[in-house]
C-alpha cells in the first residue's frame, strides 16, 4: 500500500489538510500528518483518521530528524502542505538521493516568478498544485506547469445552539481581523455614510482582541455602529465557527475592488468556507471571472451593495462534490 505523508512545516493552512486525509484514506491509501508543536492541536482530531505527529520546527534537528524519516519510508510520496518559505527551503536544501518525492502546495503563485529561495524549492518539488481551480488558469500557473485540487471541506461538528438570529440578515467575514487581507475601512464608511435596515449584521468572525482587531472594534464604537456588527473577544472554536457559518446569509470576502492578487496568484479562504458550506459569497464586479467557479453575487457600486445586502439570497449554490474532487485529487498526485 502507498504510503502519503503530509507534512506542514509552518504554523499556517493547516485547513488544507483535512480535506486531503479523507480523499486519501477514503480511496484505500495509507496516510500520515506530520506539523509544527505549535499547530498539532488544529489537527490533533485527524487522530482517529490516521497517525499524527509533531516536531519542533524552531529546532535545526527537527528537519534532521524529519529528512532522515521521510528517507526511509518505502513506497511513499511527501505532500508539502505550504510549498514556500524558509522552512521547506532548509528541509529541501538537504539530499534526497532520489528516496523522496516532493508534491507541494502553493499558497502564492507570484513566488514562482520573484522568489529566488523559490526556485531552489522547484527543483525538488515533483509537481505544484494550487487549492483553487481558477488560479490553475493563470499566467504562472500555465506557464509552470501547476495543478489544481480542491480542499473546500471542513470537520462536521455538532449543531451550535447558543445562536439567536431572529430576522436579521447576516454577512459573515471570516477570518482573524487583518487589514492586510481584508478591507474593513470599507464596511464601516459604507455603514456610517448610508442609512442601513436595522437588520442588517456583519458578523466579524475572528478573534478581534488580536491583530487589528482592536482598531477596527474602536472605529466601529467611535461611529455608533455597534448595532449593525457582531464581534468575539477571543478564540472561536470550529463548532461555534461553523455554527455562524452555517446561519450566515452571505459571505463577505471583503476584498479591495482593486486586488488583482486575488484572481491572478492567491486566493481567500472565504472562497473555500463558501464552497464547503453552500453559501453565496457577495464581490465587487472587478472579480466577475469568478462566476464560473463560485456560488457569487456582484456589485458595482455602493447603492447596489446596500440594496442586496438588503435582502435574503436569492442565488442557489450547488453542494460540494466530494467524488469529483477526489478523483481530482488523485489525479494531480498521479495515483490513478
Amino acid at each position: 500500500m502507498k504510503k502519503i505523508i503530509i507534512v506542514e512545516l509552518n504554523n499556517y493552512h493547516t485547513e488544507c489538510i483535512y480535506a486531503q486525509v479523507l480523499y486519501l484514506s477514503k480511496s484505500g491509501f495509507s496516510v500520515e500528518v506530520i506539523c509544527s508543536q505549535k499547530t498539532f492541536k488544529h489537527v490533533e482530531y485527524l487522530k482517529d483518521i490516521c497517525p499524527v505527529k509533531s516536531y519542533d520546527f524552531s529546532k535545526t534537528p527537527s528537519f534532521l530528524k524529519l529528512w532522515w524519516y521521510l528517507l526511509h519510508q518505502k513506497n511513499s510520496i511527501t505532500v508539502l502542505n505550504t510549498a514556500q518559505g524558509n522552512k521547506v527551503l532548509k528541509l529541501l536544501t538537504l539530499p534526497t538521493f532520489n528516496k523522496v518525492k516532493y508534491y507541494g502546495l502553493i499558497h502564492n503563485l507570484k513566488k514562482l516568478e520573484t522568489s529566488n529561495g523559490q526556485k531552489i524549492i522547484s527543483k525538488k518539488i515533483n509537481q505544484y498544485l494550487v487549492i483553487a481551480d481558477y488560479l490553475k488558469e493563470s499566467p504562472i500557473a500555465i506557464k509552470n506547469g501547476v495543478t489544481s485540487i480542491n480542499t473546500s471541506i471542513f470537520p462536521t461538528t455538532d449543531p451550535f445552539q447558543d445562536i439567536t438570529k431572529r430576522e436579521n440578515i447576516w454577512i459573515t467575514i471570516p477570518g482573524n481581523i487583518e487589514l492586510k487581507r481584508r478591507d474593513y475601512h470599507w464596511i464601516i464608511d459604507v455603514c456610517s455614510s448610508n442609512k442601513l435596515p436595522n437588520n442588517i449584521k456583519f458578523i466579524l468572525l475572528g478573534n478581534a482582541s488580536k491583530g487589528d482587531g482592536r482598531t477596527i472594534i474602536e472605529r466601529i464604537k467611535k461611529e455608533k455602529l455597534e448595532d449593525h456588527f457582531i464581534w468575539f473577544d477571543s478564540f472561536i472554536d470550529q463548532k461555534e465557527f461553523n455554527g455562524y457559518i452555517q446561519r450566515s446569509d452571505y459571505l463577505l470576502p471583503l476584498l479591495h475592488e482593486t486586488s488583482s492578487e486575488y484572481i491572478l496568484y492567491k486566493t481567500s479562504g472565504t472562497f473555500s468556507l463558501s464552497e464547503a458550506f453552500s453559501k453565496p459569497m457577495i464581490l465587487h464586479s472587478n472579480f466577475r471571472i469568478l462566476k464560473k467557479y463560485y456560488c457569487t453575487e456582484f456589485y458595482s457600486d455602493i447603492p447596489e451593495f446596500i440594496h442586496l445586502i438588503s435582502h435574503q439570497p436569492t442565488i442557489k449554490c450547488k453542494p460540494y462534490d466530494f467524488e469529483k474532487n477526489r478523483i481530482q485529487y488523485l489525479k494531480a498526485l498521479q495515483l490513478i
